[in-house]
């Protein structure tokens, strides 16, 4: 199977970045696998990971800081059918943290590869959450009052099935994001890199450096054995095709004629307790029986119990726009 990268749009990365290395990495797992571009979809988010949608010849989805999760998990349920990769880097990871969290726990067949390079790279070089306290960034001093987060770790306590902690500069990079890829489940991939743009400016950073500093950390590479159980999707569709069906609404029949054949637009007025809502609602049913159609639109306090409530209702002839 051919590359799916862009050919009119090459990667476009500071010399010497290790995002550049993750791209061919990825687009030869594609290769090895047989993946044409209509059967991929890349979600990025934003930074310097936020560009690898446009180098590739697949479907792609470009969101929001630390929202990409969200935008994954809506296609794949969707389109099941879909591989469905997430690149956003350590950065974003942290913005999203509570999407990654849900990722974890719900299972779902998605693969995040996170481009770990320590640092808001594209912003000014900042801390993010995997800084170490004692680098030099581009926001003072404040990385030192933090404690950087071990991103395997928290996964693999929020329950990912999969997990792999490893160097931008490992040699079968392609073939251990082909694992993840064919893990079904949540696969998450720990990339450790150097941001030559920010990073490195004033930090020193080698590839012997992050081979070393990976032998300090327990070694993860794939499946976690003790959160290992159905794929969410899968026992989604299991579980509800059990389910009884739901009724469709009831029709409310047309018994009568409307004594008005023009629109006519009704609000009620009260305080909460006073059925305000349920006068707007028998409004409504009465104007269905007449064959009208219409529309509530109602609005309350968000303490329920007390304060304003409000119904506006619409009744009318024809429909309603």
């Amino acid at each position: 199977m051919a590359s799916l990268l862009n050919q009119a749009r090459p990667p476009v990365f500071c010399p010497g970045c290790t995002h550049d290395r993750i791209i061919h990495a990825l687009d030869q797992s594609f290769e090895n696998m047989g993946l044409r571009g209509d059967q991929v979809v890349i979600v990025s988010d934003i930074g310097c990971s936020g560009l690898f949608d446009t180098f590739f010849h697949t479907h792609a989805f470009h969101g929001l800081h630390g929202r990409a999760l969200t935008y994954a998990a809506g296609l794949k349920l969707a389109r099941p059918g879909l591989k469905v990769i997430v690149t956003m880097g350590d950065g974003g990871m942290g913005i999203g943290g509570a999407h990654f969290l849900s990722a974890c726990r719900r299972n779902l067949d998605l693969t995040l590869l996170i481009l770990n390079n320590f640092n808001f790279g594209m912003t000014g070089g900042q801390y993010s959450a995997t800084t170490p306290s004692e680098a030099q960034v581009g926001s003072s001093f404040l990385n030192r009052l933090d404690r950087p987060i071990d991103v395997c770790e928290v996964a693999r306590s929020a329950g990912a099935t999969y997990v792999t902690r490893c160097s931008s500069y490992r040699k079968d990079l392609p073939e251990e994001i082909e694992r993840a890829i064919r893990h079904e489940g949540f696969s998450v991939m720990d990339i450790w890199g150097i941001c030559t743009g920010r990073y490195v400016k004033g930090n020193k950073l080698t590839p012997q450096m992050i081979e070393e500093n990976l032998k300090k950390v327990e070694p993860l590479e794939g499946p976690v054995a003790k959160n290992e159980r159905k794929e969410y999707g899968r026992h989604y569709s299991e579980v509800s095709s059990s389910l009884n069906r739901v009724s469709p609404p009831a029709n409310v029949e047309r018994s009568c004629d409307s004594p008005s054949p023009v629109r006519q637009e009704v609000v009620f007025l009260g305080s909460a307790g006073q059925r305000i809502l349920t006068a707007g609602e028998i409004l409504c049913y009465a104007g269905l029986t007449a064959g009208l159609h219409v529309s509530q639109k109602s609005e309350y306090n968000i303490t329920v119990l007390t304060g304003p409530s409000i119904t506006e209702i619409i009744l009318s002839p024809r429909e309603i726009k």
